[in-house]
């Protein structure tokens, strides 16, 4: 079972909802699932705002600041390590 979770999650970016989001309870279940398998995973839990609050950015302070943080979470994961270049001059 450990092995199952640790493939599903393996690749997600984290997980980010807020105190009064409907799936709250599963967000906080399957990033103790994840953990427990030995995935490092990242939960973000804001206050005071419901499902989907992201979608509100541009209108709602915490929807920006969570869109900022997950850019740099994904950032971070993304982050290309430098690599020797082709001849051509573009990364291998």
């Amino acid at each position: 079972m450990a092995e199952e979770v640790r493939e599903r999650v393996r690749r997600w970016p984290g997980l980010q909802v807020g105190s009064h989001e409907v799936l709250l309870d599963d967000a906080v279940r399957l990033a103790g699932r994840a953990a427990a398998a030995d995935v490092d995973v990242t939960l973000d839990v804001v206050a005071g705002v419901p499902h989907v609050f992201q979608s509100f950015t541009g209108m709602l302070d915490d929807a920006d600041d969570a869109v900022d943080r997950a850019g740099r979470f994904l950032d971070a994961r993304l982050a290309v390590s430098s690599r020797p270049s082709s001849p051509s001059g573009r990364s291998r």
